[in-house]
């Protein structure tokens, strides 16, 4: 009796090992669709490649065993590009669907080239130019910080980085879009006239032309630039076309000012 169960099982694992093979067989991927939202002509450029990449990765093998996680893993070359959508579309096709992440700020590196950052601060590129690639307009500046790191990276090499990717997040989110407000972000080393400067000042040029001053922004930034936003909202339209808004912190006080004149740079 034990023999003949063992002799069906075997017969039974057989037959579901050949349906199996047989199915895998059938169910080959012989179509990768990559469907890209917000495109830009350089990501155009990029697709291609992805493309590529995909079918190398994913024809002639089983859609049964097809990994979401090898579409991810080839997108690491594309930092812009980021995987929102993997769907096995049965029985032989594929559909990978990216979005490019938008760029937003951009740093001098020491060549002179610009580190191209997405609203999270990960680095999405390095170019000559810092001009967004999607819409043609310039992102925002960031300058007096000295960063490194390769594409899909977070910058390092400057404690103010951090600091400065929140304050600007705040913005972001105040103005809802921070590059049509803001020209640049500069971590100021001295005044105008070469003095050196003994503490942090974040120098925030709007576009209208007013200018906002955080002083020591490492300590209660978040707070500071909530404050000189709060200004900025209550000027008159004439009022934020010149002049400057600068927030301190005196015995634990918060203390925000605004002239007409930018002193600091008089």
């Amino acid at each position: 009796m034990r023999k003949k169960f063992l002799v069906i099982l075997l017969t039974t694992l057989v037959f579901l090992s050949a349906v199996f093979l047989g199915v895998s067989t059938v169910y080959r991927v012989d179509n990768v669709t990559l469907i890209a939202y917000d495109v830009s002509e350089v990501a155009k450029t990029e697709e291609k490649e992805l493309v590529a990449r995909l079918e190398k990765a994913y024809k002639g093998d089983s859609i049964l065993f097809a990994d979401r996680e090898e579409a991810k893993k080839l997108l690491s070359d594309f930092p812009c590009l980021r995987l929102s959508g993997f769907k096995k579309d049965y029985p032989n096709r594929i559909v990978v669907e990216v979005t490019e992440d938008a760029e937003v700020y951009a740093v001098e590196s020491a060549t002179g080239a610009y580190y191209i950052l997405g609203a999270s601060g990960e680095i999405l590129g390095v170019r000559d130019s810092y001009i967004n690639r999607l819409d043609g307009e310039k992102n925002v500046l960031w300058q007096g910080i000295d960063v490194s790191g390769e594409r899909g990276d977070m910058p390092t090499g400057d404690a103010r980085f951090s600091t400065m990717l929140s304050v600007c997040t705040i913005m972001n989110d105040a103005f809802g879009g921070i590059r049509r407000n803001v020209i640049s972000v500069t971590a100021l080393a001295q005044t105008p006239d070469g003095i050196e400067i003994p503490q942090n000042i974040f120098q925030i040029r709007l576009v209208e032309g007013v200018k906002l001053y955080l002083y020591a922004p490492e300590t209660n930034g978040a707070e500071k630039i909530r404050a000189g936003l709060e200004k900025y909202f209550a000027l008159s339209d004439v009022e934020r076309t010149t002049g400057r808004i600068a927030v301190s912190e005196i015995n634990g006080s918060l203390v925000v000012t605004y002239s007409a004149v930018d002193e600091f740079e008089k």
